[in-house]
């Protein structure tokens, strides 16, 4: 069986990676002290995530993990009792688990399938925190 997306959830996808790029290019053509008042305005955490190319903190993360996750940008389907009730995105996904982004977190039960474009068939999963829009689901065995 094969997932289609809306419209809207797939240049949703889509527009996110490239607003990503886009931001980027924009910094770029700033002069050097416009650049420095731009990032004077992120907060720490984030400003030495980013600074860090994610490695330091994704490597923390991944000593407490089971197994290693690894980055996908995957569009998918929240599914109970065979009906789709959210689109989300996968933005990271391992053998036990992903993590998932809503635009409507609220929707998304403690308990689901979920139907990932690309990765064949459903997997049972989940909820194991929340945060903001973001969701880290465990796949469920059977």
């Amino acid at each position: 069986m094969t997932t289609v997306l809306s419209h809207e959830a797939y240049h949703h996808s889509v527009g996110w990676a490239f607003g990503e790029l886009l931001v980027l290019e924009q910094m770029s053509q700033l002069p050097p002290d416009s650049v420095l008042r731009v990032l004077q305005s992120i907060p720490k955490p984030l400003l030495r995530y980013a600074l860090a190319g994610g490695e330091a903190a994704a490597e923390a993360k991944a000593e407490r993990r089971a197994s290693p996750r690894r980055k996908v940008l995957r569009g998918a389907r929240v599914m109970v009792a065979g009906a789709a009730v959210a689109e989300v995105q996968v933005r990271d996904i391992s053998e036990g688990g992903c993590r998932i982004w809503s635009r409507q977190p609220s929707c998304v039960p403690e308990r689901f399938t979920i139907r990932i474009v690309g990765f064949g068939g459903e997997r049972p999963c989940a909820v194991r925190w929340r945060a903001g829009e973001e969701i880290g689901v465990e796949f469920l065995s059977g």
